[in-house]
């Protein structure tokens, strides 16, 4: 199939970058900053939902189960997104945070006696 773009769309192959500050990022997003620095853009104008959606699942404000269905992604989607970004699966805890938890873990899976 033939395309015929209009004569004022301009198609541009993105130079890739190595700044690691853009690998937490989405594909998509990092060739949109990277084709903003390459043609010099005074200005780049982003959805910035999905980086809110981020940011709120990397300080515990919301799961990463709800983040996955606001964002419509599968879980896998979502785990690969959140190493991109850097996020861990797992809540930041001091050690002794972890024995509490340990703790009442094995309490409530002992038999009652």
């Amino acid at each position: 199939m033939d395309c015929n773009p209009p004569s004022w769309l301009e198609i541009c192959t993105v130079e890739p970058l190595s700044d690691p500050n853009l690998m937490r990022l989405d594909p998509g997003e990092r060739a949109a900053i990277q084709l903003a620095q390459q043609v010099n853009a005074d200005l780049l104008l982003v959805d910035p939902h999905a980086s809110i959606v981020m940011e709120l699942l990397r300080y515990g404000r919301i799961s990463s189960g709800y983040a996955a269905k606001t964002l419509n992604l599968s879980r896998l989607e979502m785990l690969e997104r959140m190493g991109r970004y850097q996020i861990s699966v797992f809540p930041e805890q001091t050690p002794e945070d972890l024995a509490k938890e340990v703790t009442e873990t094995l309490r409530l899976t002992q038999p009652n006696s």
